[in-house]
């Protein structure tokens, strides 16, 4: 059922769980024709049964609806006055989505910019149509402990009953500005479509679904936690390729997804001094190929998964060690910096080797003058019998064109891999 409150006018309604009937359809309420000095109170919390869509106008609502998939839908008028509680179920704040009266829709931006404070809980999904601007701050309480927030800007419908409406996501033009440091406790999953992001993260494990719209030009800092962008698309060449140069911060895992070729390339920001990012193509196929730079880190670590087509990985020999998983010495290529081929290739299958005396035990094992010594312009795969890194195996490249394993000069990548490794396994950058 749709109830129209006029303008003009203030309402404050209290309803008991059924008092709309126990309908499938929602009960709709049409404040389109609101002035800026009506009120709409809505106490719906008792409900149970059926679900409540709101249509703002101008004016100020304290909404607050039950354990149902609410929707309460704004034009560009959500003002720090309005507070709304979505009580239990998946519940969606809409914003510029008032296809009713499409005066009401607006930029957030500027004096406009959200600054949400305490007024908006129990929402899971705020959507952004686009066509439009968003600066959005969020607060700490607007996710509760353990909860999740997706905001959508890759389109979202709003429907189930008669009046239902579409709200496309962002075009080109369109930018989102967001700010969720505050948040403590709970994670946020972000949406993107095409347009324009700036985006801070709190210190949650968040996401950020990017598809094949993300841009050299986008910023990402995921703040705490365990922070996830999953990419996919055709990134593949010299024209269309992800420079995350200085587009990523506090970013945990990169994920590419399969059907695609990628070109990507890190900056030495990307990953923090002693921590590690994840890349993860596992999900590549037999055709695709990626082309990973990440030779400009210096005191990061990469963990590579690769997939399953012709893969070429490029680290920094200055970094500390890499990982990578899946690699295939009879498909994928290691690239190296500087002009020198590697011409000697070997296997070393005894040695000790201790987590905390990593690069010391190497030394001993493969330096200057040893019966292992790393040869100039020579690769060694090594897998120790003892230490609690036995069973590893960890390739050692020449990086100096200096005999002996030296840190901070040779590369030192913990690998798995499968098929033969020779002198062609090596390029250069």
């Amino acid at each position: 059922q749709v109830i129209a409150l006029h303008g003009g006018h203030s309402y404050d309604i209290t309803a008991a769980n059924g008092a709309f009937g126990t309908e499938t359809a929602p009960t709709t309420f049409v404040c389109t024709g609101f002035t800026e000095n009506d009120t709409f109170t809505l106490d719906h919390s008792a409900e149970t049964l059926v679900r409540d869509r709101v249509f703002a106008g101008e004016g100020t609502y304290h909404l607050r609806t039950g354990s149902t998939a609410d929707r309460l839908a704004f034009g560009g008028s959500f003002t720090a006055d309005d507070t709304v509680n979505g009580g239990g179920g998946q519940d969606t704040l809409a914003l510029n989505s008032d296809f009713l009266v499409a005066r009401l829709n607006a930029d957030y931006t500027g004096d406009n910019a959200l600054h949400f404070g305490n007024q908006i809980r129990s929402i899971e999904i705020l959507g952004l149509k686009g066509g439009y601007n968003y600066d959005i701050t969020m607060a700490d309480a607007n996710v509760a402990s353990g909860h999740t927030m997706t905001i959508e800007a890759n389109g979202f419908t709003i429907g189930g009953g008669i009046i239902d409406t579409d709200n496309s996501g962002f075009g080109v033009h369109d930018r989102l500005t967001f700010d969720g440091s505050a948040e403590t406790d709970g994670t946020y999953i972000i949406d993107a479509g095409a347009g324009r992001y700036h985006l801070i993260a709190g210190g949650g494990d968040d996401t950020f679904n990017f598809g094949n719209k993300f841009l050299s030009s986008d910023r990402i800092d995921g703040g705490g936690g365990d922070d996830v962008l999953n990419v996919t698309g055709n990134y593949g060449s010299a024209n269309h390729h992800l420079d995350f140069d200085a587009a990523l911060t506090s970013i945990e895992t990169l994920t590419l997804g399969g059907g695609h070729n990628y070109q990507v390339h890190m900056g030495d920001a990307n990953v923090a001094a002693g921590q590690t990012m994840t890349i993860d193509a596992s999900g590549l196929q037999a055709g695709d190929e990626l082309t990973f730079d990440g030779s400009a880190e210096t005191d990061g670590n990469f963990l590579i998964n690769c997939g399953a087509g012709a893969d070429t990985i490029a680290i920094s020999a200055a970094a500390p060690y890499s990982t990578i998983r899946g690699f295939n010495f009879d498909t994928d290529k290691i690239q190296l910096l500087g002009t020198e081929s590697i011409t000697t290739v070997d296997t070393v299958t005894s040695g000790t080797v201790i987590s905390g005396t990593l690069e010391d035990d190497l030394v001993a094992l493969f330096g200057t003058g040893t019966a292992n010594e790393l040869g100039i312009n020579g690769a060694v795969l090594f897998t120790p019998d003892t230490g609690d890194l036995k069973d590893h195996t960890f390739l050692i490249i020449d990086g100096d064109g200096v005999a002996g394993y030296t840190a901070g000069h040779d590369y030192l990548i913990d690998i798995t891999y499968t098929g033969t490794m020779d002198t062609t396994d090596f390029i250069h950058h």
